[in-house]
């Protein structure tokens, strides 16, 4: 958890919500974001609820990357309010 929660309070401002419509929404400016297909999360993973992602690659649809899991309450200490 502790290398987890250091990823978090680095890309607090990347993180992301799983969305009903199965797609992931930032929590920072609500865009819609989808799991990048060489991602293990979207490979093997059963999409978590919350991700924060170090990485963003516009093609056909905005693709994140370098995505890990996280504990919501994780952002509460790591964002600044």
């Amino acid at each position: 958890d502790t290398v987890l929660r250091c990823v978090c309070a680095g890309f607090f401002a990347n993180a992301a919500r799983l969305g009903n419509d199965g797609h992931y929404h930032t929590v920072r400016d609500h865009r819609r974001v989808t799991l990048h297909p060489t991602s293990v999360l979207a490979r093997f993973g059963q999409g978590s609820e919350w991700v924060v992602f170090g990485d963003c690659q516009l093609t056909t649809e905005e693709f994140v990357r370098d995505v890990s899991v996280i504990d919501p309450r994780w952002l509460l200490g790591a964002a600044p309010h």
